[in-house]
């Protein structure tokens, strides 16, 4: 059976292009915020009322809720993906002694020895899991339930639509350029905002007003430093890292970068919206004519992350930590 490009293999970006091709130009869109708005309207409609659903305490519910909104919009382990901010949550509940926390208490251990030996921290890498080791399922059950949930919440949420300075930019860009877009929104609600946004028929080559023909669909920070190692790049020249461009919202976005030998473009929290319209300007012609471009706000971008939550256990999966 043919599979999708949302769940070919990583490498399905690179193998496409013809052998006599020149070393082409990577365009890497990492994070659902740096293609949506997603801000805390919806913190506030998904993801805490499913945190109470599945997790419970509703007399937490303020706490909870400015729990989630820190770790998610401004702390340092944004773009860390959703199972690591759940495990920061539940260790600052713990750290604060939070009356109704004590059921909790198994399931955040193994939520976090789960995530130190994972090498997929997804819903489908969970799901591996619980079928592989069933003692398992007691505790972290609940866990995959909330993440499924989370998708199907998104995926019935009518506000998710690329931010509009994004759609300027991608619609600009020139055909020798292959984009790579990494979300952990599910698949389908990622294909139908370009299929509304952009004059596409996503994920298939063309495009019926210019830019991009090569689309490619990524689970995440999982599938996208898989996709994108430098074991990978060494046998394709296709791809060097001066001439891929990551263009992110987080700090481990950046790190990416850095361990690519990649260009960054920074979009600062909830600056988003300019951060794509300076790079639709001479930022990004420079870039595509073999240049440096400019790396933006990047000041302001290392200065809008706080240290996670006191208290908080968590840390990002291997070989994502941010920069220090």
């Amino acid at each position: 059976m043919r599979r999708s490009p949302a769940t070919r293999p990583a490498t399905y970006f690179r193998s496409r292009g013809r052998r006599s091709d020149p070393p082409g130009l990577l365009f890497v869109v990492s994070g659902e915020r740096s293609l949506f708005d997603l801000g805390r309207d919806a913190l506030d409609a998904i993801e805490v009322p499913l945190f109470e659903k599945h997790f419970g305490l509703p007399a937490k519910r303020e706490l909870v809720r400015e729990i989630l909104h820190e770790l998610a919009l401004r702390s340092k382990l944004r773009g860390a993906g959703r199972f690591c901010l759940l495990s920061a949550a539940f260790a600052r509940l713990r750290a604060l002694g939070c009356a109704g926390f004590a059921p909790l208490r198994e399931t955040a251990a193994q939520l976090e020895a789960w995530l130190r030996t994972t090498g997929q921290a997804t819903t489908a890498g969970l799901a591996g899991t619980l079928v592989r080791e069933p003692g398992a399922a007691r505790r972290l059950g609940r866990v995959l339930a909330w993440s499924r949930d989370l998708d199907r919440g998104y995926l019935g949420w009518g506000a998710c639509s690329l931010r509009e300075a994004c759609v300027e930019v991608l619609r600009g860009l020139p055909r020798q350029v292959e984009l790579v877009v990494a979300a952990s929104l599910p698949a389908p609600l990622v294909a139908k905002a370009f299929r509304e946004g952009l004059p596409t028929r996503f994920p298939h080559r063309i495009w019926e007003s210019g830019g991009v023909d090569r689309i490619t669909l990524l689970a995440g920070h999982v599938g996208l430093s898989r996709a994108l190692s430098q074991e990978e790049l060494g046998s394709q020249p296709r791809h060097r890292g001066e001439r891929i461009l990551v263009i992110g919202d987080s700090l481990h976005d950046l790190s990416l970068a850095r361990s690519l030998g990649a260009r960054f473009h920074p979009l600062v929290p909830g600056r988003e919206e300019s951060g794509w319209a300076s790079l639709g300007g001479t930022s990004l012609s420079t870039f595509i004519a073999g240049g440096i471009p400019s790396s933006g706000e990047l000041g302001r971008f290392l200065g809008a992350f706080r240290e996670p939550l006191s208290g908080s256990g968590a840390s990002p999966r291997p070989g994502l930590e941010p920069p220090r």
